[in-house]
């Protein structure tokens, strides 16, 4: 039986063996985290005459909360593409739960004899705060850290003796060694991670799947029987390992994801 160590540090073991070779408890700690949004989407505004007005609809981000239009606002007048009179007039912005709305009606030579004008490019802006619940920064390495020991436990007993097994056995091992890590790498994607630090630990999940990818490699390279593409997969791997525990190490991580 594997020891615990041997259980937890799957990079340990890689880079052993390579270079050798050539879910959470109910009441986690969370926080409000409130965040602000710039918001912008490029548009025409097209209508008729002066009586029926035009309306472009933005989709707010989800947790949407204080909402500040920015332009254009109400009363700004707008232009056809190469016109220097204005065709258009804002005449109100307003929101519903989850959109802002810009509505704008024809003014000018628009009205005197009703027909179709269509605005150049407007940049519709707004400023919207969020707030979400999100798991505070400790809460996150200690699910992490779980949710590492349970991947790494599944994915290690594969690399016990997989040198010296036939090029299909190692193909099949690789494989479900690159589904562990997929699994466990989805699981860690799942966590409501706060801002802080939040690119370190986006790094470290891009580092496991350059491991998983590499993993895969070595199980594509295999499976032909190509000894040569096993061993460049196998140092693309030893790079992700090296990678992905400095990444986990920035994020705060000292336990099986850092190992």
């Amino acid at each position: 039986m594997a020891t615990a160590r041997h259980r937890l540090l799957l990079p340990a073991l890689l880079m052993a063996s390579w270079c050798a070779a050539g879910a959470a408890a109910a009441n986690a700690a969370t926080m409000l985290e409130t965040s602000e949004q710039k918001i912008a989407s490029a548009v025409r505004f097209e209508g008729v005459g002066c009586e029926r007005p035009a309306e472009q609809i933005v989709v707010l981000p989800k947790q949407s909360k204080a909402i500040t239009p920015e332009s254009p606002l109400a009363g700004t007048k707008l232009y056809g593409a190469g016109t220097s009179e204005p065709i258009a007039i804002v005449k109100r912005v307003y929101y519903a739960p989850g959109i802002i709305t810009w509505e704008v009606a024809g003014t000018g030579s628009s009205c005197v004899t009703p027909s179709t004008w269509q605005t150049g490019v407007v940049t519709l802006r707004a400023t919207v705060t969020t707030v979400r619940r999100v798991l505070t920064r400790a809460t996150v390495i200690a699910r992490g850290d779980r949710i590492c020991r349970a991947g790494f436990a599944k994915a290690n007993p594969e690399l016990k003796g997989i040198d010296s097994a036939p090029f299909a056995e190692q193909a099949e091992r690789y494989r479900r060694m690159a589904r562990e890590l997929r699994a466990m790498n989805r699981r860690l994607g799942a966590l409501q991670v706060p801002s802080e630090r939040k690119t370190a630990f986006r790094s470290f999940r891009n580092r496991i799947d350059d491991l998983q990818l590499a993993i895969g490699e070595a199980a594509s390279a295999a499976s032909q029987r190509d000894r040569t593409g096993v061993s460049d997969a196998r140092l693309r791997a030893l790079t992700a390992v090296g990678d992905a525990v400095s990444a986990a190490r920035r994020y705060g991580f000292r336990g099986a994801c850092a190992a």
